[in-house]
């Protein structure tokens, strides 16, 4: 009797005796494991690649179809705040010679960033517009103010290099009258006879643009 009542207990001390040994067996196991195998760490590099926008100045150039600094060009970009830059320069178009300035909306995301254009320019322009099927105008501007805006996305490396395309549309302001003005017929033929008073009645000119830039932003 005293046999079977306390073989009980001695199972019970030799489980637990089984489960701490397990135990420590286990532990050390499983602490190696976690050491050599750590959980994968995953790098947030949005600040970093973000950072590149941060910097005060930098150089472009620009080439295209009737940018706002023409068919190519150069252009300088201040930028106090990463959302916001300050473009002025110049170059050559179709007409003569451009420039342009104005302001850069921008919003990074990482090393990439979507803006905004808006500005104002000067230059020649030359500009034919038709009349149904009776005539053809054409008429030259010396020099005119434009008013641009456009859609830029662009690309940064941390290096500072980027690049940058760019499209949107151009408008004459200021002067309407044009310094030369003549009329001919829609098929082209012929010098064409002064605009006279017809000219009052043509649309100020307007004309999409689209551009690259490849530029580099100087870590002052």
């Amino acid at each position: 009797m005293t046999l079977r009542r306390h073989l009980p207990y001695a199972l019970i001390a030799a489980l637990l005796l089984a489960f701490a040994g397990a135990s420590g067996v286990l532990a050390p196991v499983a602490h190696a494991q976690t050491e050599e195998d750590p959980e994968p760490e995953v790098a947030d590099q949005g600040p970093e690649a973000e950072a590149v926008y941060d910097r005060l100045l930098a150089v472009e150039l620009v080439g295209g179809v009737d940018t706002p600094f023409g068919v190519a060009g150069g252009v300088i970009e201040f930028a106090p705040w990463r959302y916001l830059a300050f473009y002025a320069g110049g170059g050559i178009g179709r007409d003569g010679g451009r420039f342009a300035g104005g302001v850069h909306g921008r919003y990074p995301i990482g090393n990439a960033a979507v803006g905004l254009m808006l500005g104002f320019g000067g230059g020649a322009i030359s500009w034919e517009s038709t009349g149904g099927e009776m005539f053809l105008a054409r008429r030259h501007w010396d020099m005119a103010l434009f008013f641009h805006s456009g859609i830029t996305f662009e690309y940064r490396w941390p290096e500072g290099i980027f690049g940058r395309i760019g499209f949107g549309m151009d408008g004459l302001i200021t002067p309407e009258e044009p310094d030369a003005c003549s009329l001919g017929p829609a098929n082209g033929s012929g010098s064409g006879e002064p605009c006279g008073s017809a000219a009052d009645t043509l649309a100020l000119p307007i004309r999409g643009w689209a551009g690259l830039t490849i530029g580099y932003a100087l870590d002052l």
